[in-house]
Order: C-alpha cells, then structure tokens, then sequence
C-alpha cells in the first residue's frame, strides 16, 4: 500500500516544502518530480495526493480516513487493465492516473485529462492528475498538455513523473515547479530493507547495489549479483595474461545472450569501474558500491583505476548502440576485449 508523508523515507529535503506549500495554501499547480528510478516519486505523488484529499488530517494525510484509504488502494498495479482505457481506474474520484498505453501516453489521454481538469472537484479539494512517466507523452500529447498548464484550473494539481526530465518539452518544464528527488542514502536504504527481514549485512549490500533506489533494491537476485561480479572480477584480474582474451570471449556469449543479460552485466561492470576510479582517487571504502570487495579492488587499480573514466563512457556508448539495436553479444565481446587487452599505460 502507498503510503503517507510519515512513512516516507530520506525524502524531508524535498517534501517538507511541498507539506509547507500545501498548509499555506500556495502549492504550485503543477510539479514535476524528477529522479532515479525507484526512488519513491511515484509513491510520494499519492502521499501528496492523499494529503490534499484527507478528511481527518487535511495537509498531512493520515492514511486511514476513506478518502485516504481510497487514494493510496485506488489503483491495480497503476496499470491500465487494456488498451482501449485512457487512464487506470480510480476509487477516488479526484485523484486519476494516466500511465503509457502501447508505450505511449497518446494525444487522447492528454485531451481527457484535460477535460477531467476542467470539473469542479466530486469528493476532494482538487482534481489531482498524476501522469507517470510523463517523459512518454508523445510530442501531439505533450503539446495538447501545454494549455491546460498555461491556464490551470484553479481547482487542478498536476504531477508529471519522470526518470529523464531531458526527454519532456522544455516549455513543459518551464511551467513546473521543479522537484528532485535525489538517491537514498545507503543507510536510509538499507534500513528500509531490514524493515521488510532482510539481514543487516544483506540489506546493507542491496542498498550499496541499488545505488539509492528502494525499486532496484527489492528486485536484485543477491546470488546472481555475486555469481556475476566474481566472473568480472576474475576476468579484470587476467588482464594482460595470455589467456585474457579468450576469457573475454567466452564470458561475452554468456552475457551478452540477450540485451536483459547484456543490461545486467554492464550494470555491474560499470559499478566496479566506478569503485575502481573512486580508489584510485584515495576515496574511503565506505563510498564504495562494493565495499566488501575493496581488498579485493585495490590490487586493479593499477592498471583501471586511472583509465575508469574511459572505460565507462565506452561502455555506455556499448550500451547506446545495443538500444539502437546493435547485437548484445558482439557489444558485450568489444567492451570485455577492450578491458583485457588494453596495454598498461
């Protein structure tokens, strides 16, 4: 279940103001909550929402009134049931929600949204409009938005959620108050899992995995990250052995089978080559992605440390053309032949 502002962790920087906005009556008509992915935007949209809508603790939400309750269990997934709904169903008729429809968010769930914006509220304060993620919206759907943001109902909220604000119109942004959410600290992170009976010392190495983000964190398999670091961690230490190459080769076909495998793996090699670049630089262990592995890291630097940064811009160009659809497996052969063939500078 969504919950209110008070279950909400690691994110007072960001919605403190926006309680301070809401109990002064000056909370802008429309916000756009930017940041990684899983990191709470989304669940923080319906605690706002919530909040606004509440009976009992108007302003904070207290998360067990029927309006709150209507608010925070108001959606299935938050999925449309099929492509022909314009929106998922609500149970609170103030507060409605438009996910992607074949990829998508099309021109007519923005021209509903924009009518729905139009009524008077049925139950609530306001007419709340979550769309997420909003850097979907198709360019006929974005511009259709525009108007309704250039003169807002006085009674309308609209939330835009995203994970790249650069892919929204810059004169969508240019009419949203702008709120970032920022990676959970690893702390905060990790004691969020123990809540849900994660061990301490697991808890803490998904935090450090998932790099802030409550989503990613819950949808690590532990054992395959381990069985998947080893591998590279092996693979770095042969470098510039005879038998690196073939190595490489041969771990490419594995983990560049499909672009998931090929996503994955460089998911993982780009936080190794991050902690490398980070010891290289004298950074603490406890900065570290892999701080478990930092005696094991240490020895590589050497030889990655300094050309880290290098390395990561071409894996992420690797991950770029494989987007573009570019064989994973032959993407993943160039990045692992690069590492282990590069001379020592």
């Amino acid at each position: 279940m969504t919950s209110t502002f008070d279950d909400i962790v690691g994110h007072d920087r960001v919605l403190q103001p926006l309680q301070r906005a809401l109990a002064t009556d000056r909370l802008h008509h429309a916000l756009l909550f930017h940041g990684p992915e899983g990191v709470g935007k989304r669940r923080s949209a319906f605690a706002l929402a919530a909040a606004i809508q509440c009976s009992e603790q108007p302003g904070t939400g207290c998360g067990s009134c029927p309006s709150c309750r209507r608010v925070l269990q108001g959606y299935e997934h938050n999925r449309l049931k099929d492509r022909t709904q314009v929106r998922a169903t609500a149970l609170h008729a103030d507060v409605l929600f438009y996910p992607p429809r074949r990829r998508q968010i099309q021109i007519d769930q923005v021209k509903d949204l924009c009518r729905e914006a139009g009524y008077r509220p049925y139950e609530g304060r306001k007419r709340i409009f979550i769309v997420d993620p909003a850097d979907r919206m198709n360019r006929e759907a974005a511009n259709a938005l525009l108007k309704t943001l250039e003169e807002p109902p006085p009674s309308a909220l609209l939330i835009l959620i995203t994970a790249h604000p650069q892919g929204l119109l810059a004169t969508l942004r240019s009419r949203c108050q702008d709120v970032r959410f920022a990676p959970l600290p690893v702390a905060d992170l990790s004691s969020l899992l123990e809540k849900r009976d994660h061990p301490p010392h697991q808890a803490e190495r998904l935090a450090r995995l998932a790099v802030g983000s409550v989503g990613r964190a819950l949808a690590i398999d532990l054992a395959h990250e381990d069985e998947l670091r080893e591998q590279l961690l092996t693979l770095l230490e042969s470098a510039g052995t005879g038998g690196g190459l073939g190595q490489a080769l041969g771990l490419a076909e594995q983990l560049g089978a499909d672009a998931g495998s090929f996503e994955a793996a460089m998911t993982s090699l780009a936080s190794i080559l991050r902690d490398l670049a980070l010891l290289h630089q004298g950074v603490p262990d406890d900065a570290l992605v892999h701080a478990d592995a930092a005696e094991r890291l240490r020895p590589l630097t050497a030889r990655f440390g300094e050309r880290a940064a290098a390395e990561l811009a071409g894996l992420e160009e690797a991950r770029r053309r494989v987007r573009g659809n570019v064989n994973p497996r032959l993407a993943t052969e160039a990045v692992l032949m690069r590492l282990v063939a590069r001379p020592h500078a």
